[in-house]
């Protein structure tokens, strides 16, 4: 429970920084109407919005095990090509790097898509409050 919430709390703070980041940036307290402000605070949380969900989405495919041919195969070239010769304790086939990549793992990337959702609906609702649409 504590790690859960060490993590969306770190998450949840990456995101409000990048949104300040970007507020500053686009001079939020010199802008003077409420459509304005609307609109600057939309890009704001829109653009942690998409980091996170693009960090979350390309997480999940690589935990299921898209990428593992890949690593698997400079795995072997850099055997194939090592100067020095010395016994190889590590896989033979891809399947038995799979298995050994894979045994044990159990990770959760809900928080991700959690604080992302929340970002994404924050820009809507902003987005929707400055008349842009």
């Amino acid at each position: 429970m504590k790690l859960k919430l060490r993590q969306y709390g770190i998450a949840a703070v990456v995101s409000l920084g990048i949104t300040l980041v970007i507020l500053q940036i686009r001079s939020y307290p010199e802008l003077g109407e409420a459509q304005a402000r609307a609109a600057a605070l939309s890009d704001a949380f829109f653009v942690p919005g998409v980091l996170f969900a693009g960090v979350a989405g390309l997480s999940f495919i690589a935990d299921d095990g898209l990428f593992d041919i890949f690593s698997f195969s400079f795995l072997r070239m850099k055997t194939i090509f090592r100067i020095r010769k010395k016994d190889d304790d590590g896989p033979k086939s891809f399947y038995e790097y799979r298995m050994m990549k894979h045994e044990g793992k159990k990770s959760s990337l809900k928080f991700l898509f959690v604080i992302a959702g929340a970002d994404l609906l924050a820009a809507v609702i902003f987005l929707l409050m400055s008349g842009s649409i």
